[in-house]
């Protein structure tokens, strides 16, 4: 393992000098916020399905960061370097799909507007198009991090550069797209400005780990000496676990409310007439105690 000639994208091989008391620190760290996902989950307020990919993504990290620090305390297996390549590169999908997904619930509220109605359809679409590009990248680093063990020839090496870069720029374009998308959605009155600053700071951290796997791929032999296992435990495990942290940190069902149909707008507006109804007919409203007449 020590002689694979393409240096890892995750941080090179894992030593005990470098690695280990990091890969403990992220291991412990990931596995904090699952019971805190947990939590979001069971509460009805704020439970959603779409907190379960980052839940996901913290079991998968945890797991991980947990094989690193294995392989550092002197664990010589292919298969745990392997495996936790795969959860770190591929995994990251997991907690960028969220980002299309809220936006879309939001995208797709009704509205009454004609033009503002086929411009929320237009950004559906797009935002769909970014969910299957996400996909797409995990797919890819699912196959680019089990060609490790094989990349003997320069065919193979080239094509995992390839996979990866693709995996990344696919996360990159499609993190920004939403971005833009979370922006749009101000000016239409679908989402609250604060919601939006908390979406694009999201986007922010993700894009900059994007961009450092996709500069750790193309500057090869990747720099993986004791400053750049610095660099890659603070753009790779601290960022990513900070734009985890404040999936959880909000309310999204408040900072994104689900969607509003055309029927369940008409069932809100019928259920408020029947109100005003009530109040108007005779003999409903509070009549003042003739009792001190």
């Amino acid at each position: 393992m020590s002689n694979t000639p393409f240096a890892s994208l995750s941080g090179g091989i894992p030593n005990n000098a470098q690695d280990f008391a990091a890969s403990i620190i992220f291991t412990v760290a990931f596995a904090v916020l699952i019971p805190i996902c947990i939590f979001r989950l069971v509460v009805k307020e704020t439970r959603t399905r779409i907190l379960i990919r980052p839940l996901i993504f913290c079991l998968t990290q945890a797991v991980a960061y947990g094989m690193r620090a294995a392989i550092a305390n002197g664990s010589t297996s292919t298969g745990i370097y392997e495996a936790s390549e795969i959860l770190l590169l591929a995994g990251f999908s997991a907690i960028c799909e969220p980002i299309p997904a809220l936006l879309t619930r939001v995208a797709g509220k009704y509205s009454k507007g004609a033009s503002q109605h086929a411009e929320n359809r237009l950004q559906q679409r797009v935002l769909l198009l970014c969910r299957l590009a996400i996909t797409v990248a995990l797919i890819l680093g699912i196959v680019a991090s089990t060609d490790i063990s094989a990349n003997e020839s320069q065919s193979t090496m080239n094509s995992i550069k390839q996979y990866r870069i693709a995996n990344a720029a696919l996360i990159i374009g499609a993190i920004s797209t939403s971005a833009i998308i979370a922006v749009n959605l101000i000016s239409a009155r679908l989402l609250q400005i604060r919601a939006v600053v908390v979406l694009v700071i999201q986007c922010a951290l993700l894009i900059i780990t994007a961009a450092y796997k996709l500069g750790s791929t193309l500057d090869r032999p990747a720099n993986f000496s004791r400053s750049g296992k610095i660099v890659f435990y603070i753009l790779t495990g601290a960022v990513e676990w900070l734009a985890t942290l404040i999936f959880f940190a909000v309310n999204i069902n408040q900072f994104f409310p689900p969607r509003i149909t055309r029927a369940s707008e008409t069932s809100i507006a019928h259920e408020q007439n029947d109100k005003t109804i009530a109040v108007s007919l005779p003999g409903t409203r509070d009549e003042p105690s003739k009792e001190y007449v």
